[in-house]
């Protein structure tokens, strides 16, 4: 897994979850990516898609794996990661405990 470069390169790392998967998050899925593109860009996005500037949805097999896999993830944790620099501990614990605190 991605983590395990941190682990190789002595980064220090933690996770932390701050919220869990709601209902309103799992049926939004469904129309995942459209509904994201679609929000982050309005109006204008067939012209961005058309120009080649955005990619629109691909309806390829990865689009589907993601859309499926969060079938009945409500309830579960959504976690952030927190990575510093080597020797930096301190500062990733900060940064932990600040996202903890809010």
């Amino acid at each position: 897994c991605y983590t395990q470069l941190f682990n190789l390169l002595d980064f220090p790392a933690g996770t932390l979850p701050v919220s869990s998967v709601t209902e309103e998050d799992e049926a939004g899925m469904a129309a995942w990516p459209a509904s994201i593109i679609q929000e982050q860009f309005g109006a204008e996005t067939d012209a961005l898609i058309s120009s080649g500037d955005i990619y629109g949805p691909q309806g390829d097999a990865l689009e589907e794996i993601v859309r499926t896999s969060c079938v009945g993830s409500t309830g579960l944790p959504v976690s952030v990661q927190v990575v510093a620099l080597p020797w930096h501990e301190e500062r990733c614990l900060r940064v932990m405990a600040e996202i903890e605190e809010a």
